[in-house]
């Protein structure tokens, strides 16, 4: 069996710095697939943003770990990267547990805020014994805008070459990601 050994550099900064490294690069790539849909790189990014965002909200400014309950579907990581992103850390709540055992970790995790979707964010209400803010993914809304934008680039390049615009306005080419249906509808 050899051993593959890796550049200290690939071990450096932290997940999220990963990711947006990995994001930027494959873009178009899928990131997530589950049993009904998938996200590309680019489509993860704005979803991860939207959560951080909303994560922020909830939890204020009280010290703590968020919980997660979702399937294991594309949102699961989308959550765990988006609480990483807001600075936290996270208590995953599996939904394939007992209400029982859900209930103990959710009351031993400390936990400041939840994050669910769906009937899962009703059944979040039960497991713990204060009222806790919780995030429906499913029903982010628009207060919480990803810092992204799809559009297409004008100038160099591909005339369906796409540009990842942040909401201060600075613009950064995606290559490998094209303008298509799907992209010119999330673009507009």
């Amino acid at each position: 069996m050899s051993k593959t050994c890796l550049p200290y550099s690939a071990l450096d900064g932290s997940i999220i710095d990963r990711f947006e490294t990995t994001w930027r690069r494959f873009s178009a790539g899928v990131a997530a697939r589950d049993c009904v849909r998938e996200l590309t790189y680019a489509e993860l990014a704005i979803l991860v943003d939207r959560i951080a965002a909303a994560t922020i909200a909830a939890a204020s400014d009280r010290p703590g770990p968020v919980a997660i309950l979702l399937p294991r579907d594309v949102y699961f990581p989308a959550a765990m990267l988006g609480v990483l992103a807001s600075g936290r850390g996270y208590v995953p709540l599996d939904a394939g547990n007992p209400d029982e055992r859900k209930r103990l970790i959710a009351i031993h995790s400390g936990a400041v805020a939840a994050i669910s979707a769906g009937d899962l964010a009703n059944r979040v209400r039960t497991l713990f014994p204060r009222e806790l803010p919780i995030v429906d993914i499913a029903a982010i809304s628009d207060d919480f805008a990803p810092q992204y934008t799809l559009q297409e680039c004008n100038g160099e390049g591909d005339d369906d070459d796409v540009c990842i615009m942040k909401r201060e306005g600075a613009c950064m080419r995606a290559p490998d990601l094209k303008v298509n249906a799907k992209l010119r509808r999330t673009a507009e």
